[in-house]
């Protein structure tokens, strides 16, 4: 029989952390998972409800998109230049004196913004409702030459208790105005 050598060490292996640790490690590793679905399901939510607008809802949308929902205007004529969204990229030539009508989709909630243009003046009712178009309607004349802007920004409109975006998207209708 032989004796191990004095110089020779027990072999021990390295500790091992408290099963507890591991627990926990993987608790938090499966926690994350769970926390990155859950913040994935939320941004597809907030992208389908931006991709879509609402279709229907149980109040018609003259009370909702406009900001004056019961104001039917009767203006005696017919604006000399119609603005509309798709008009968004371009800048639209008008003349000093010429009436400028913004026509916007009732099925969004409208505001116009404080920085409208100098040269222009707003005609009352701004942002009426036109029940037979389904828009909101903002009517300008155009009072001074020069480059102006009218800015509006657009919201979805929410139903009460449904998740929805609170995307913004802001237009800006440029134009040039000339005597």
């Amino acid at each position: 029989m032989s004796n191990p050598s004095p110089s020779a060490e027990p072999i021990i292996p390295p500790p091992q952390p408290p099963r507890s640790a591991t627990i926990t490690r993987r608790i938090g590793l499966f926690g994350g998972a769970i926390g990155a679905i859950v913040l994935l399901t939320a941004g597809i939510a907030a992208l389908v409800a931006r991709a879509n607008p609402p279709t229907s809802t149980s109040t018609p949308l003259s009370s909702l998109g406009c900001p004056l929902p019961d104001s039917h205007p009767a203006w005696s004529t017919s604006p000399d230049v119609t603005i509309l969204p798709a008009d968004g990229n371009t800048i639209t030539n008008v003349h000093v004196g010429q009436t400028i009508e913004v026509d916007l989709p009732a099925a969004y909630r409208w505001r116009l913004m404080t920085n409208v243009s100098s040269l222009v003046q707003i005609q009352n009712p701004a942002g009426a409702f036109d029940a037979a178009r389904q828009l909101c309607v903002w009517r300008f004349t155009v009072g001074q030459a020069g480059d102006g802007v009218l800015p509006f920004e657009r919201r979805l409109i929410c139903e009460p208790g449904k998740l929805c975006s609170d995307l913004i998207i802001y237009y800006q209708f440029a134009f040039h105005a000339t005597t």
